[in-house]
């Protein structure tokens, strides 16, 4: 069956298991559309097609529905000029089978909520992840976005989590879809659930998606270019809720995604945590955090990732001690118990009067590049001042680098403290079972403990208790186990222990210790790069080693072969399993992409691979079958020999990251590249002169037979020894003939020669490799690209040492020692420098405590900034002993 054919289907309902029924009858489920065409502006040309005018709702004349009339009004209103109408957008998206449903933004949550679990049957979550933020102009440093994807993508994970975006291909959403995608491609078993929230009318080619009543040929599907206020979908998504207000293009979609949300959490009694995660993002991304804090849902703000949650982290630090102040010093603490809605927001305003000023120009500087009022900026004001009040900024957790937790432990607690402050001592049993189902996914015992736990699970019912302890042996949680039996979690059980000499002792603790310990410096860089130069150096030994004294042809006296030739044969063919295991593992999904990769991207590298296997195995069969004669069997010793070269050759790869050799071997490889086409020049040179010189004075000698042996013997190898200088035997051969005419033009001949090739020739392949020197030596240290696509604008040491070697070789460890050091020392340049503005502004109006507590935000930022210089020193010192060690086994 086509798509289209699928399509057809799904609209006229003849599919058992369509979804027609649920949407057009049970749900109801509709649309949303124009019925009333008023022009934007009313033009003064008359040339103007009144088909080329646009409605209030952006369509053209054109566009509209068949019923449309004309209306009298001069604005465009959406409430007084749209309706709902039937449904014709739902199915799949053709090229990624992804779902998608078109409705109106006038449907109840509760009914889309009930036709994403039931209709649509997605797996239900046991958290709900909401991404926002920056939609366009969106960058983030390469370790804040590597610790941002990493920890999204393991909260999907361990809570079988949705992602929920605005859906559209674009800023921080595209970086998510990345990161599925790559997750994708490395696990393709995994399943990550991602839906987008988007907008129908600002969805480009969304004409593509509504369902034909007769089939057409997919090709006749027009697609449009991208115009303003439209965007892609992205592919990388499972489902797509299309809202439709009635409108084309625009983003706006109000508070629908959290009401969404907030009725899925509760569907059918689930209690599902909910969590906003805020990248970047500008007046919009302030607006849906207010929306998000009025309903309960906590926020986690990446700091460091640029505008509004810098502004939330800068303002959240500089009055969380004021805050703390005043609660202790306020008789009538009550008032910080309460929600101050923004309608009573001279309150707030009143107490945050001294930073009213600054967080005004913040939100001004937030909105750059946006066409906002001052009565916009004065809501903005209103929604911040309302998210920095006590009882609101519990529920906003701050991810930073410099903290100590990760990204997913700080969205877990955002989960916890969101639910402590609804009164999690007192909630039933299923909330806290729910919470300790995802403290046991998480691993997060500690803060189990201090928020969920707190020494007594009594409450729950003895089901509970024991699906809990059951999941946590299961999950290989020793920790949790621990704290389930102390708590006596199940009082049911036999208590007997087997009193044994071998039982756990007082030493147990300091003994797992010492192996954790011995465990992470065995997986350490340092220490896994020494391993394999070892072995490696061990592995040329014995093959040196056999070939030198103990290659011998099987006899009756010696009839089988050495143990180091058996060992030998076996560390070749683990590695050669190993480049196999690296051959399949690569993120290419086609057999055909992998061939590519492997053997196309760096073809000098993998030929030297493949050609060290290939005479490995080839000599080890001619080994054990030529074994009748001496003369035979020295043909496998020399394709070994050959090998051994190889083998030799490739131990390069291990100077690779060392900074002061690595650049030298890839001045090595440009070098030899450059080579191969000068000895092209070198042949023809060396061919004419032998081939001219012997036709003129050793003509018809009976010692030179025509054979190739011969002709290696007598032309060939002589005219190459003369690059060399050595003209001795050359000259002794035509001074038999002094005074002949074939003996005086081969004497100009070689002069000739000599000049061309001893002096032109070779002089410019010197200055050749001189240019190939300082060029690999200039490009050697750039910043490596985070991008695959710009792989080709690396310096060549850098792509050598990190693709060759490194990243098969440690994987998941950093690759540079150096990453992002200038831009992290500039940028805590630059807020300790903007600090200390706000120090200076706010002298004349902070009393001596705030004078203190700004004193103490400058000493952090300095603190922060000279750790971060001993962090830089220590991992030079590293670097320098990795150069060293090298240098011990080149020694």
């Amino acid at each position: 069956m086509t798509t289209n054919e699928y399509q057809l289907d799904l609209f006229t309902g003849t599919s058992k298991n369509d979804w027609t029924n649920a949407i057009h009858e049970k749900l109801n489920i509709r649309r949303r559309t124009c019925t009333t065409f008023i022009p934007e502006k009313i033009s003064t040309n008359d040339h103007i097609s009144r088909n080329d005018v646009r409605c209030g709702c952006n369509r053209l004349y054109r566009e509209h529905s068949w019923d449309i009339i004309d209306g009298d009004e001069s604005k465009w209103d959406r409430i007084q000029h749209t309706k709902s109408a039937y449904n014709n957008a739902y199915g799949y998206i053709p090229n990624t089978r992804t779902h998608y449903i078109r409705c109106d933004i006038e449907t109840e949550p509760n009914i889309l909520a009930q036709f994403m679990l039931d209709t649509w049957q997605i797996k239900p979550p046991r958290l709900i992840m909401c991404i926002i933020g920056g939609a366009k102009y969106f960058k983030l440093n390469e370790r804040l976005e590597r610790e941002f994807i990493k920890g999204i993508i393991q909260v999907a994970l361990k809570a079988d989590g949705w992602i929920v975006t605005n859906g559209f291909k674009t800023g921080v959403v595209q970086l998510v879809g990345e990161a599925i995608h790559d997750h994708k491609v490395t696990n393709p078993r995994s399943h990550i659930t991602a839906i987008g929230c988007s907008k129908w009318g600002a969805t480009k080619n969304r004409e593509s998606l509504i369902l034909k009543k007769s089939s057409v040929n997919q090709s006749s599907v027009h697609l449009s270019k991208k115009e303003k206020g439209q965007q892609d979908l992205e592919p990388n998504h499972t489902h797509f809720i299309l809202l439709d207000d009635g409108t084309y293009y625009g983003y706006e979609m109000g508070d629908y995604r959290t009401r969404l949300v907030n009725e899925i959490s509760k569907y059918n009694d689930t209690n599902v945590p909910v969590v906003t995660i805020v990248v970047e993002g500008g007046p919009d991304t302030l607006s849906t955090i207010y929306n998000d804090l009025c309903m309960g849902i906590p926020v986690v703000l990446i700091d460091g990732s640029g505008r509004v949650p810098n502004l939330f982290a800068s303002f959240l630090n500089q009055t969380a001690a004021m805050v703390k102040r005043d609660e202790k010093n306020n008789n009538d603490s009550t008032i910080w118990e309460k929600i101050i809605d923004i309608e009573n927001s001279e309150i707030l305003r009143e107490f945050f009067h001294r930073y009213e000023d600054e967080i005004r120009h913040g939100l001004k500087d937030i909105s750059k590049g946006s066409k906002i009022t001052e009565e916009k900026i004065d809501t903005l004001l209103k929604y911040f001042l309302f998210c920095l009040q006590p009882t609101i900024r519990r529920k906003i957790q701050i991810f930073s680098l410099d903290s100590d937790r990760d990204l997913d432990d700080t969205i877990f607690e955002a989960i916890i403290q969101a639910k402590k402050k609804k009164g999690l001592q007192t909630e039933a049993g299923l909330n806290r079972e729910q919470l300790l189902q995802l403290a046991l996914a998480w691993d997060a015992i500690e803060i189990a403990k201090e928020h969920i736990i707190k020494d007594d699970l009594s409450d729950l019912s003895l089901q509970a208790k024991e699906k809990l302890f059951f999941e946590a042996l299961i999950l290989d949680r020793p920790q949790f186990i621990h704290v389930f039996i102390k708590l006596k979690l199940n009082d049911h059980g036999i208590n007997y222990s087997d009193n044994y000499m071998w039982r756990s002792t007082k030493y147990s603790k300091s003994y797992l210790t010492y192996l954790r310990h011995l465990k992470h410096f065995h997986e350490s860089p340092i220490v896994k790069y020494s391993y394999n130069s070892a072995s490696y150096i061990i592995f040329l030994l014995l093959f040196s080693y056999y070939l030198l004294f103990n290659f011998e042809i099987p006899t009756d006296e010696i009839p089988s072969i050495h143990w180091t030739e058996i060992f030998v044969i076996l560390m070749v063919t683990t590695m050669l399993f190993e480049e196999i295991r690296q051959f399949l593992c690569q993120e290419n999904r086609t057999m055909i992409g992998k061939l590519s990769n492997y053997f196309i991207t760096n073809q000098f590298h993998t030929a030297i691979l493949v050609l060290s296997y290939l005479l490995f195995y080839i000599g080890l069969i001619l080994r054990f079958t030529n074994t009748y004669s001496e003369e035979a069997f020295s043909a496998a010793k020399i394709v070994l020999a050959y090998d051994l070269e190889i083998w030799f050759i490739r131990s390069f790869v291990f100077l690779g990251i060392a900074q002061n050799l690595g650049p030298k071997l890839v001045m090595i490889r440009r070098m030899v590249t450059d080579l191969f086409f000068f000895t092209y020049i070198i042949l023809i040179a060396m061919i004419a002169y032998g081939v001219v010189s012997r036709s003129m004075y050793n003509f018809n000698n009976e010692t030179f037979p025509f054979d190739g042996q011969s002709i290696f013997q007598n032309i060939a190898y002589p005219t190459y020894y003369l690059m060399y200088g050595n003209i001795d035997g050359e000259l002794a051969d035509l001074d038999r003939e002094q005074g002949s005419s074939a003996s005086i033009a081969t004497h100009i001949l070689l002069a000739f020669h000599m000049l061309f090739v001893n002096i032109l020739l070779i002089n410019l392949l010197i200055a050749m490799f001189r240019r190939h020197s300082k060029t690999a030596q200039t490009k050697t240290f750039k910043m490596i690209g985070a991008n695959r696509n710009v792989d080709r604008e690396w310096s060549e040491f850098e792509s050598y040492a990190t693709n060759q070697y490194v990243r098969s070789l440690l994987t998941n460890q950093p690759l540079s020692i150096a990453t992002l050091v200038p831009s992290k020392e500039q940028q805590l340049s630059s807020d300790m420098t903007n600090n200390n503005q706000q120090f200076q502004s706010n002298n004349s109006q902070s009393d001596t405590k705030l004078l203190a507590d700004e004193v103490t935000s400058v000493k952090k930022v300095i603190a922060d900034l000279r750790t971060h210089a001993e962090e830089v020193k220590h991992n030079r010192i590293i670097n320098d002993r990795i150069s060293r060690f090298v240098f011990f086994f080149i020694v």
